[in-house]
């Protein structure tokens, strides 16, 4: 990032030189240097937020619902999600499913255990499109779980969005 920087800077020092602008030159970049760094953190938080989930995820997959074996027992303390994972081993990457679904509940519970903010972090998640969503003005997806006949709001992660931060 920091080339990208360097390149906004030297670009509007040399238009400076060669221009005849009516104010002195400034730094482009330096006004704004505070909040590209923490956006710039931010990102990197959410991606080692969706490392952490999804190791939990893997390390825990008897604990999601998962359309291809309906009849799957729940765990006593519920289900975190949904993974229709079918088959496969996810954490090869093989396989069909195109999202990963929690409880709102129980992601929170995995994000705040390893003192990631939740809410800043789904929200994150929310605006770099990693969120499956039924609704373009909501962070959930509406999805069944196990036997009931109610949707439920889950906060569903795309496999490409963990492909990209997976690798």
């Amino acid at each position: 990032m920091a080339t990208h920087f360097a390149a906004i800077s030297t670009t509007a020092w040399i238009a400076h030189q060669a221009l005849p602008f009516d104010w002195e030159y400034s730094d482009p970049i330096e006004p704004l240097w505070e909040s590209l760094v923490e956006e710039a953190g931010e990102a990197d938080r959410s991606q080692e937020a969706l490392r952490h989930v999804m190791e939990w995820a893997w390390s825990n997959q008897d604990s999601f619902f998962d359309q291809a074996s309906p009849l799957g027992r729940q765990p006593n303390n519920g289900w975190a999600g949904r993974w229709d994972k079918s088959g496969s081993n996810p954490s090869t990457d093989d396989g069909e499913w195109e999202w990963i679904g929690f409880v709102p509940s129980r992601l929170t519970e995995i994000l705040e255990s390893a003192n990631f903010e939740s809410v800043a972090i789904t929200r994150t998640w929310f605006d770099q499109g990693w969120l499956s969503t039924n609704d373009t003005n909501r962070r959930t997806r509406k999805a069944r779980i196990g036997r009931e006949r109610s949707l439920m709001n889950l906060i569903a992660i795309k496999r490409s969005a963990v492909r990209s931060v997976m690798k």
